[in-house]
């Protein structure tokens, strides 16, 4: 596995799907993050979902060339959507 120079800060909880070692799930407060293989290609891209829990809605998703991209780029979203959003209410 590949550093990258990144952690999560604490209060982000990660859990590996039990059908795969490959993906996982971020929580943060009340919006979570799914990082999933791509069926096509395994291995080589990296799909992530972000929604707020409760809702189908799909807040924002992307793909990456590797896993560790992936929920780096999940986290970054986030972390900033969180951050907008303690600005506009606060």
């Amino acid at each position: 596995m590949q550093d990258f120079g990144f952690s999560f800060p604490s209060n982000v909880r990660k859990r590996l799907a039990k059908d795969s070692k490959t993906s996982s799930r971020l929580v943060v407060g009340k919006h979570y993050a799914d990082i999933v293989p791509d069926p096509k290609n395994p291995g080589m891209r990296f799909h992530w979902v972000v929604q707020q829990v409760g809702s189908a809605d799909v807040l924002a998703w992307g793909q990456e060339s590797s896993f560790e991209l992936a929920e780096k780029a999940a986290y970054q979203f986030l972390h900033d959507r969180l951050t907008l959003n303690a600005k506009q209410t606060g």
